[in-house]
């Protein structure tokens, strides 16, 4: 990383996006970290720590804590309309009366924002350097946990991907169930995601639908796949 005034900034070919995020926890630096043009992420730092980070490539923290069913819609709705599309903002309008029940969400979706990070880019990032945010005292995640959850998803990332072809490949539920299967036991997430594979929408199109990350909806198809439950339509 190269330092200019209040920045500092380099090349993800240079240096990856997890060692980029180490070196600032290990200064216990405080601002907004930046990675790239063509699928934008960012985090926000406190003393080294995480607050929330976000991606172009995955849902906002809105339709994250819609999809939890963290916060009611209500709420929800009207701190998106004081706060506008700016994550960080919500987070601030929200935090006072739902802070503990957003905190599970918070870093779920920061984990998912910097597993985007750590697959292979020669993008660009700059570090502005900034005033402690006030949230930090509310959310601060540790970076090493964070990368090590991010990381574990890279790894059942190539797997996940050898069955799901593209981002417009289409599934649906199986029309005839193997006579092996007696019993479906199905999570809250799964459901949430089965709902929307309606051999209809693209994987790409059940992602928005579902206001979950690319590695949540791929992941739970792949689950769903392998149990026997999903079929390829187009």
């Amino acid at each position: 990383m190269s330092t200019a005034g209040s920045t500092l900034n380099g090349s993800l070919a240079d240096t990856g996006a997890a060692d980029v995020l180490r070196q600032l926890a290990d200064g216990r630096r405080s601002g907004l970290l930046k990675i790239g043009e063509t699928t934008p992420g960012w985090v926000a730092l406190a003393d080294g720590s995480i607050i929330l980070a976000g991606s172009g490539a995955g849902p906002s923290l809105a339709e994250s804590i819609h999809a939890a069913g963290a916060v009611d819609d209500e709420s929800v709705r009207a701190a998106v309309h004081r706060a506008g599309s700016h994550d960080l903002r919500l987070l601030d309008q929200l935090a006072p009366d739902h802070a503990e029940a957003l905190r599970a969400v918070v870093f779920s979706h920061t984990v998912g924002a910097v597993f985007q990070m750590l697959l292979p880019s020669t993008e660009a990032f700059v570090f502005q350097i900034g005033p402690r945010h006030p949230l930090a005292d509310q959310f601060a995640f540790d970076v090493s946990t964070v990368i090590d959850e991010a990381t574990r998803r890279v790894k059942e990332w190539a797997e996940i991907a050898a069955s799901i072809p593209s981002a417009q490949a289409v599934f649906r539920p199986r029309r005839t169930l193997s006579p092996t299967i007696t019993d479906v036991a199905l999570s809250r997430d799964e459901w949430t995601i089965l709902a929307v594979l309606d051999g209809r929408r693209s994987v790409a199109q059940a992602i928005s639908a579902s206001g979950r990350s690319s590695f949540d909806v791929c992941s739970v198809i792949h689950r769903l796949l392998g149990a026997g439950l999903l079929e390829r339509a187009a």
